[in-house]
């Protein structure tokens, strides 16, 4: 499996973009695109979480930690802790989340 990132990255003004990239039995991999100040909320997954920033700047959250981020950051999060990212305001921010095992 191949994909260009660029080529299917796409924003929503009014919410975050989430989409579905890769999946099979070991793993999900999503791309998240979010608008300038646009932020999806912490959560949990019964996963681990690992989140790569490929574009823009904002805030990768990783329970009570939350971590300034542009390209090239990254953050894992371990099943069961809150996790979630926002944009900066003036930027756009693009995360990859690789969720393993597959939830």
């Amino acid at each position: 499996m191949f994909a260009d990132l660029r080529a299917v990255v796409r924003y929503d003004p009014g919410q975050p973009v989430s989409q579905l990239i890769a999946e099979n039995a070991d793993c999900r991999v999503v791309l998240f695109s979010l608008e300038p100040g646009q932020a999806v909320p912490p959560h949990v997954s019964t996963s681990t979480v690992v989140m790569a920033v490929l574009e823009g700047n904002g805030r990768l959250s990783v329970g009570e930690e939350d971590h300034e981020a542009g390209p090239g950051g990254i953050a894992a999060c371990p099943p069961f802790v809150p996790h979630g990212m926002a944009a900066a305001p003036g930027s756009r921010f693009v995360v990859l989340a690789v969720i393993a095992p597959r939830p």
